[in-house]
C-alpha cells in the first residue's frame, strides 16, 4: 500500500469523487466525516469515514495530507435498517386503524398516529406528548399497575401487553390492549418504546350485555316453575336442566344430565316422530305427551320445544308443564257434564210427569166439568159442577205455581233472597209436613243476582235431599253476613249421611250424586266452597260465598 495513490483503493465512484473534493481540501487544510467506498483485495466494498488535515511548507503551501480511517460498514447498515423501520413505521401508523405510539426514551416524547384524532378524539396538536401526558389519561385504578410494567426496562420484557382504561377527550374512559415492544441498541440500551393501542370497548360492553343476558337467563331458567331440559336431537342425551326438572322428574341433576329423554318417555317411537318435527321446522308449541318419573308413574306433560344452539352445538330446549291434575279436573267436568245433562233429563220428565199426572188430569176434569155445563145446562147440578170446577182451577194453579219455583222463583227477583227464602219455606212446610225454621234479619240486604240464585238453589237442593233421604221432622235454616262473604247453614236431624274425606283431611263429597255436586260446583263458580258434615244424626250443609260488590 505504501507509494500508492489513495484514490488507488476506492471504487471508481469515490475515486472520482475525491478529485472532485480533494482541491478543497487542499485550499481548507481540513476534512471531516467525508465517506467513501475502499475496495478490498478480496473485491470486497468496504464504507469508510475519513477525517483528515493538510500539512504545509514553510511558505503555506500544500505538502501532504494526515487522514484516519473508520469502517462504518456497519453503522450505515444499521441506519438504513433504522430507516428503514421508520419509514415501515410511518406505513403502518397510516394504515392501521389502531392508536400507535412511540417514546423515544431518550428525549422522553411520544409521538401519536391520527387514531388519536380519529379513535379518542384529541387534536393533532396533541400527536407528540411526553410520557406524563399518557399517565395522567390512564385510569386511576389502573395507573400504578400499568406503570410499572411500561416503566420496567429489565431485560426478558421487551414484548409487553395490557389492558387498562383510557381516558378520550370527551372524558369517558375506553377499554384499550396495548401491546408494547421495547427497542435496544446494539449495547443493549433501551432507546424507544414502539406500542399500539386497540380499542376493546365495545368488545367489552359486548361482553357485559353477554353476562347481564346470561345471568337473567340463568335467572329465569332456575326460578320458572316449568321444567326445561335442553338435550341433543341426536340421543336425546339430557345436557342441561333446572331445578324444577329436578323436582318434576324425582331425579338429582347429576342423575338428570347425561340421561337420554328417551328414557323418561312413555311413547318413545311418538318422541322420534315428533324429534324429527321439530328439527325440520325449528319448534312444536303446546304438544301433549307423556313422561315418566324416577318412580315411573305417569306424567301428562304439555311441552313446547324450539332448536337452540348450546355450547356451540345444535341442541333442543324442552319446557314440559304437568298437567296431569289438568287433565284429571277436564276428566272429571266431562264426567259432571254427563251426569248433568242425564239429571236435567231426569228433571225435565219429572216436571213432565207431574204436569201429566197432576195438571193435566185436574185440567182434562175441569174442562169436562165445563162441557157438561155447556152441552146440557138444565140437566146437570150446575152449582155442584161449578164448585168442583173452582177446586179444580185452583189446585193446578198451585201445581203450576210449584213448578215454577223449581225453574225459577219469581219472587226472588222481586222481593229479594230473604222474603223469597220465608214464602219458599213456608210453601214447602206446607207441602211436606217438615218445619222449616228460618233465621235471616229481616233487614238483610239486597246481594247480586247471581249469589241470590245460588243461595237460594242451594237451599232448595238441601230441602229436596232432607224430604227424600234424611227423613227428619224439622229443617233450620241460617242465613247471614260475615267477612265480606254469605255463609248460609241448613241443618237436620234425619238419619245422618256418609261423607267421603279427601286426602288432605278436608271434607269431602257427600255420596248422594249428582244434587250436592251440583251445589259445590255453583259454590266454586262463585269464587266460593260447599261444606257437608255429619255425625251420626243430622247433617249440615254449609256454603261460604264471597259477595261480588260489582253488581246487586
Amino acid at each position: 500500500m505504501i507509494g500508492k495513490w489513495f484514490g488507488d483503493f476506492l471504487s471508481p465512484e469515490s475515486r472520482e469523487l475525491l478529485r472532485q473534493r480533494f482541491p478543497r481540501f487542499k485550499e481548507r487544510g481540513y476534512t471531516q466525516g467525508a465517506e467513501f467506498t475502499m475496495v478490498r483485495k478480496d473485491g470486497s466494498a468496504v464504507l469508510v469515514s475519513l477525517d483528515g488535515r493538510a500539512a504545509r511548507n514553510p511558505d503555506g503551501g500544500f505538502k501532504q495530507s494526515h487522514c484516519i480511517l473508520y469502517d462504518i460498514t456497519e453503522r450505515r447498515r444499521a441506519e438504513d435498517a433504522l430507516r428503514q423501520s421508520e419509514e415501515r413505521l410511518q406505513f403502518v401508523a397510516c394504515a392501521t386503524n389502531d392508536v400507535v405510539w412511540d417514546w423515544n426514551l431518550l428525549t422522553q416524547k411520544v409521538w401519536w398516529n391520527d387514531a388519536l384524532r380519529t379513535h379518542m378524539g384529541y387534536s393533532s396538536q396533541e400527536g407528540e406528548t411526553d410520557i406524563a401526558w399518557w399517565s395522567e389519561h390512564v385510569h386511576p385504578e389502573d395507573r400504578d399497575r400499568v406503570q410499572s410494567r411500561e416503566l420496567s426496562m429489565s431485560p426478558g420484557s421487551d414484548l409487553r401487553m395490557d389492558e387498562y382504561r383510557f381516558r378520550r377527550a370527551d372524558g369517558d374512559f375506553a377499554y384499550v390492549l396495548d401491546r408494547s415492544y421495547v427497542v435496544r441498541d446494539h449495547q443493549g440500551t433501551p432507546v424507544r418504546v414502539i406500542g399500539t393501542m386497540v380499542d376493546l370497548t365495545e368488545h367489552k360492553q359486548a361482553e357485559q350485555g353477554l353476562r347481564e343476558s346470561e345471568a337473567k337467563y340463568r335467572t329465569l331458567f332456575d326460578r320458572v316453575n316449568d321444567a326445561i331440559l335442553i338435550f341433543e336431537p341426536e340421543g336425546e342425551v339430557i345436557l342441561e336442566a333446572n331445578e324444577a326438572a329436578c323436582q318434576f322428574y324425582g331425579f338429582a341433576r347429576d342423575e338428570l344430565i347425561g340421561t337420554s329423554l328417551k328414557a323418561l318417555t312413555k311413547d318413545v317411537g311418538r318422541g322420534e316422530r315428533q324429534i324429527r318435527q321439530i328439527l325440520e321446522s325449528g319448534s312444536c308449541l303446546n304438544f301433549p305427551t307423556v313422561h315418566l318419573d324416577k318412580q315411573g308413574r305417569f306424567i301428562d306433560v304439555l311441552a313446547s320445544c324450539t332448536v337452540i344452539e348450546y355450547e356451540g352445538k345444535r341442541a333442543v330446549l324442552s319446557i314440559n308443564r304437568d298437567v296431569t291434575e289438568l287433565r284429571q279436573t277436564e276428566k272429571k267436568l266431562r264426567q259432571l257434564s254427563g251426569r248433568l245433562l242425564r239429571v236435567q233429563d231426569q228433571e225435565r220428565r219429572r216436571i213432565a210427569r207431574e204436569l201429566h199426572d197432576g195438571t193435566a188430569q185436574n185440567l182434562t176434569a175441569l174442562a169436562m166439568n165445563l162441557s157438561l155445563l155447556v152441552e146440557t145446562p138444565g140437566k146437570v147440578d150446575a152449582p155442584r159442577l161449578l164448585a168442583d170446577s173452582l177446586l179444580l182451577a185452583r189446585r193446578s194453579l198451585g201445581e203450576i205455581r210449584s213448578v215454577s219455583y223449581l225453574l225459577h222463583p219469581p219472587l226472588l227477583d222481586e222481593l229479594g233472597l230473604a222474603e223469597a227464602l220465608g214464602i219458599y219455606t213456608a210453601g214447602f212446610s206446607q207441602r211436606t209436613g217438615i218445619q222449616v225454621n228460618l233465621q235471616v234479619r229481616s233487614e238483610f240486604p239486597r246481594l247480586p243476582a247471581e249469589l241470590e240464585t245460588t243461595v237460594f238453589r242451594i237451599v232448595q237442593e238441601s230441602l229436596s235431599n232432607i224430604h227424600h233421604h234424611s227423613g227428619s221432622p224439622t229443617a233450620d235454616i241460617s242465613l247471614r253476613l260475615a267477612d265480606s262473604s254469605v255463609l248460609l247453614e241448613v241443618r237436620d236431624q234425619g238419619c245422618g249421611m256418609r261423607v267421603q274425606r279427601s286426602n288432605t283431611g278436608a271434607r269431602g263429597t257427600a255420596e248422594l250424586g249428582v244434587g250436592i255436586t251440583g251445589m259445590r260446583e255453583r259454590a266454586r263458580q262463585l269464587g266460593g266452597r260447599l261444606e257437608i258434615e255429619s255425625e251420626g244424626r243430622g247433617v249440615t250443609v254449609r256454603a261460604i260465598l264471597p259477595i261480588n260488590q260489582g253488581e246487586s
